[in-house]
């Protein structure tokens, strides 16, 4: 007979022949976590959906193994990248801007990565969050990259307090 438990934790086991327990029983048995699954992983944050234009906008990455277990290995990476834009100038000299940003991943050494990124403009991006699944031909800077359950995630960004107090302003004087 075999079973396999798939929740981590302390546990006291017991092994038995017909009624009678073996030599030794009950034991204890710590259940370790399995791997980093990146299918299995979960971001929590504002910072998923909206953000501001020139302010800090960040996210919480929480690593989980195959059967949901929070997991913490200190050779998980992730990456990031903000992609899409909005429109810059006024009136005739108005157009369309795009860009990608490179987010700053954080390792918090719990099992979790803060993600973090500063969008230069207003407009709608695309946040893509990857895991590092293995490295190719054993080279550690050449690694294969699997996204995040739930990514890439669509976000809106918002306009910037202060200048939209100054275009208030300006077109007041107008």
């Amino acid at each position: 007979a075999s079973y396999c438990c798939t929740s981590t934790g302390l546990y006291t086991a017991t092994v038995k022949v017909g009624r009678f327990p073996l030599p030794g029983c009950p034991f204890q048995l710590l259940v370790s976590p399995d791997v980093t699954d990146p299918e299995h992983c979960t971001a929590l944050g504002e910072g998923m959906y909206e953000c501001m234009e020139m302010e800090k906008a960040s996210l919480v990455v929480e690593t989980r193994d195959k059967h949901g277990n929070r997991t913490k290995c200190s050779e998980d990476a992730f990456r990031a990248f903000l992609k899409g834009g909005g429109r810059t100038g006024k009136g005739r000299l108005q157009h369309f801007h795009t860009m990608e940003i490179k987010a700053k991943v954080r390792s918090n050494g719990d099992g979790t990565f803060t993600i973090s990124y500063t969008p230069p403009i207003q407009g709608a991006y695309s946040l893509k969050l990857e895991y590092a699944v293995a490295t190719i031909h054993d080279n550690p800077d050449d690694l294969a990259w699997v996204a995040v359950a739930g990514s890439p995630f669509q976000l809106r960004c918002h306009p910037n307090a202060k200048r939209l107090e100054s275009e208030r302003l300006a077109a007041e004087k107008a």
